[in-house]
Order: structure tokens, then C-alpha cells, then sequence
């Protein structure tokens, strides 16, 4: 990506002065940039526009606004002259916001205290969320649709004159996942219901302050209609799950979640049963890897592992848990 370019984009649409950029070696979908003009410091999202139209991008970054302005700490959008949160560049669009200072924790190694700060950053950003739109009866995705198109994946994935061991490990992930499906019809979830949220709740996406709080919440291009249990698990399935167990961080981020949102002991007994008919449904990234190898990038071989009914089977025991996290 041309820096000298982007440079002058910066200058005509926002105002700065001789900008200089420092890539940042984070994201999966888009490129980042540290900003550095007059004395000031921001952060550039350049857009992959095979993964993001425009429109979808100035939506997020509006909820992105609105949930600062109610306490949840992000970083504050530049918009620019124009007034627009986002600004077309030769090779697609951006966006320029406040840079924040903060160190980011890798899996596994969140300690207790940020752990905790990342369960009561998430209530409030659930709580802040559900005001912009009413909350909805939650009806889960149908199998049928997950089931064609896992099973497209698969049919390429087997039919590769020569597959390499990452393929045989996909093929096993897609067989798994297709069988669970097939025993199953799609389960209702009485209670549960749907809200904005922001779809991509990790690590990943944090960063925290010395003093392991949530210093800002980032990327909110995921944000969509789902239920709040369903991300709150996903970030549990994520960040601190660890083999075939639960880390102990787990019940301090759950335990500060279950401080600022308060679920009903009815909402965490569904907790597991939800995640592990979701686990079944999608399988990232082996499904552009098969089906849009295009948009496939190959550092996304990494998150290929081998497959698991981890929630299924210890459902009885997660709920116990969970209940019990204070």
C-alpha cells in the first residue's frame, strides 16, 4: 500500500499536516495505520473493500459514536471535512480515529483483573447497544442454509487432486460439523432475544490500561441483530477456553458480565445449549478457503483446529459453573 498516497488523501480530506504513517501489524481483514501529524496522534483503518462496503462501515462506526457517548470507552472518530465518518481513497475507503494508548493480552494469559473488566465492559456495551434498536424475540439461524453451504465447502475440499494435511484437517472440521447437523432440527431458545452487538467481542479487540481495565473497544464492523448470549459465549469459547477446559479467568469475566447485565438463572442455563448448536453452523475460515479462495488469506491457516463438541458435552458443567461466578 502506497504510504505517500494515503498521506495526501489524509491532507485533502482532513486537514493535516504532513501526516507520517507507521503500519500496524494487527487485524485479519483490513490494513491499520498509526498517524502521526501536528503534534497529535491517530489510528487509519483502510478497508478491505471485498469485505466491507461503505455504507456497512459508516453504520458501524455511528454505533461505535453512540456507544462512547453512553460510557463505553472506544476511540473517538475524526470525521472529515466534509463532515463523513468515512473517506474514499484510490483503492477503496477509511477511516481515522483517536489513538489509544494500551497493551493488548494474548489467550490464555489475560489476567484476573482484566479479565473482570472485559465481562463488565461487554454489559455496558450490551446495555448501551440494546437502546438503539427494540430488542426482539430471538430465532436462531436455520440449519438448512448452514448444511448447503458446509457441504458445498466440503465438496471442494474433497474433490482437490491433491489435498495437504491442513485439507484433510478441514474435511475432518466440515464432516463434524455436517453430522451434528444432520441429527439435529433447528432447537428454539424460549427467553432469549435478539439486540445490536458488536459481533466480534475478543482479546483481539481490547485494550487495556496499566491498571488492566478496558481502556477502548475496537472494531465494530462485526456489529449486528444476534443475542447477547450468543457473543457473550463466543467470547467465553474464545478467550478463555483452552483445550478441553475452561480457564480460571473465565468465572471473573462472566462474574463482572453478570454484575452489569444481570441475567436470569433461566438466560445461563441456555447458555451452553445455544453455543453448541451455533459451534455447528459456521466454519471460519475453512469456508472462503474453499468457496471465495480468492478473498482467502493464508495467515487464517492458524485458526484451523481440529473439531470439538467441547459444549455439547460438558453443558450440564458449564452451567454450573457459570451459576456460580459472582
Amino acid at each position: 500500500m502506497d504510504h505517500a498516497k494515503i498521506a495526501r488523501h489524509l491532507e485533502a480530506a482532513y486537514d493535516l499536516v504532513a501526516p507520517s504513517l507507521i503500519a500496524i501489524e494487527r487485524g485479519m481483514m483490513n490494513v491499520n495505520f498509526r498517524v502521526d501529524a501536528g503534534g497529535i496522534t491517530y489510528h487509519l483503518k483502510c478497508y478491505n473493500p471485498r469485505l466491507c462496503q461503505p455504507d456497512r462501515a459508516r453504520r458501524a462506526l455511528e454505533i461505535q459514536e453512540s456507544a462512547g457517548r453512553d460510557g463505553t470507552p472506544v476511540a473517538a472518530i475524526v470525521r472529515n471535512v466534509d463532515g463523513d465518518l468515512i473517506t474514499t481513497t484510490d483503492g477503496g475507503f477509511c477511516a481515522l480515529a483517536s489513538f489509544v494508548q494500551g497493551r493488548h493480552y494474548q489467550r490464555g494469559s489475560i489476567p484476573e483483573p482484566a479479565a473482570r473488566s472485559m465481562g463488565e465492559t461487554l454489559g455496558k456495551l450490551h446495555l448501551s447497544l440494546a437502546a438503539r434498536a427494540e430488542p426482539r424475540p430471538y430465532e436462531p439461524p436455520d440449519r438448512s442454509a448452514a448444511l448447503a453451504r458446509l457441504e458445498r465447502a466440503l465438496a471442494v475440499a474433497e474433490s482437490l487432486p491433491v489435498r495437504s494435511e491442513l485439507d484433510d484437517r478441514c474435511c475432518r472440521v466440515l464432516r463434524h460439523k455436517i453430522a451434528r447437523l444432520q441429527r439435529r432440527s433447528t432447537p428454539a431458545f424460549p427467553g432469549t432475544f435478539a439486540q445490536l452487538v458488536h459481533g466480534d467481542y475478543q482479546e483481539t479487540n481490547l485494550l487495556f490500561d496499566d491498571g488492566d481495565r478496558v481502556a477502548a473497544v475496537l472494531d465494530f464492523d462485526n456489529v449486528c441483530l444476534d443475542a447477547p448470549a450468543a457473543e457473550l459465549t463466543r467470547t467465553l469459547s474464545l478467550a478463555f477456553k483452552d483445550g478441553e477446559a475452561l480457564l480460571p479467568e473465565a468465572d471473573a469475566f462472566f462474574a463482572g458480565y453478570r454484575s452489569v447485565a444481570r441475567p436470569t438463572e433461566g438466560e445461563i442455563a441456555l447458555y451452553a445449549p445455544l453455543r453448541a448448536y451455533l459451534s455447528c453452523l459456521s466454519a471460519w475460515p475453512i469456508e472462503p478457503r474453499y468457496l471465495d479462495p480468492e478473498g482467502y488469506q493464508p495467515r487464517w491457516d492458524r485458526f484451523i483446529r481440529e473439531p470439538s463438541d467441547w459444549w455439547e458435552r460438558n453443558a450440564e458443567r458449564i452451567t454450573e459453573r457459570l451459576s456460580r461466578a459472582s
